[in-house]
């Protein structure tokens, strides 16, 4: 599991360069915090996801919907 959870941490700093991933694998979760935006920080993954993790394999929607989330999140900003 510690393993799923930081190849997808990694993943999300790539794809979010402004990202940081903190693996709390005992909680089968990851903390993200934003350089864009320091006064927020996420519980990256949702009860389901945290259970596929478990499982071995994350669906392919859910996989993307997190990281299309994160970017989304870290590019937020008020117009």
């Amino acid at each position: 599991m510690l393993e799923r959870l930081l190849e997808l941490s990694k993943k999300v700093e790539s794809v979010e360069p402004t990202a940081h991933c903190q693996v709390d694998s005992y909680g089968c979760q990851i903390i993200v915090r934003f350089d864009k935006r320091p006064d927020v920080e996420i519980a990256l993954l949702t009860p389901m996801a945290q259970s596929q993790i478990k499982k071995g394999q994350i669906d392919r929607d859910l996989y993307s919907d997190i990281l299309f989330s994160v970017k989304r999140i870290a590019n937020w900003s008020v117009a």
